[in-house]
């Protein structure tokens, strides 16, 4: 969440800081230092571009080995990367599934270059709905998808 916060304030270095941080700790779900080396790197080269790339890197091989991603993360990761398609398909699967990060839409930045898009909104709007919905209160009706 750390990290999330820092990318989305433009701070892809702090970003990469805290997860090198969070990697240091050893603590359940921290990443590999490999892995954290490699956002270092990207970080460097590509800056906020780097970070996502990383990103959509982790959240893919994650899918490949059956754990658990969501469709709303995938498609934050292509929204940022200007892969806007794919993050409006991904966003529509995951409001069909009812995912609780699509609460974030409204407030998170990485949804800015969408904002304007008809089909954003709608989803948005759809997402707001959901916010009281019974179903998400036990992480969405289909609230994890595996796969990219």
């Amino acid at each position: 969440m750390l990290a999330r916060s820092y990318i989305g304030s433009g701070n892809a270095s702090a970003a990469a800081d805290a997860m090198r941080r969070w990697q240091q700790t050893g603590a359940t779900g921290a990443p590999e230092a490999a892995s954290v080396d490699r956002l270092s790197e990207a970080v460097a080269d590509l800056g906020d571009r780097g970070y996502w790339t990383w990103r959509l890197a982790e959240l893919e091989a994650a899918a490949a080995m059956g754990r658990s991603v969501t469709r709303t993360e995938l498609a934050a990761a292509h929204a940022a990367l200007g892969h806007d398609e794919e993050a409006l398909g991904l966003l529509a699967d995951a409001v069909e599934g009812e995912e609780r990060d699509l609460l974030t839409l409204s407030t998170d930045p990485v949804w800015d270059e969408l904002r304007g898009d008809r089909r954003f909104r709608a989803m948005e709007r759809q997402a707001q709905s959901m916010r009281f919905a019974p179903t998400l209160s036990g992480g969405g009706r289909r609230g994890r998808a595996s796969g990219g």
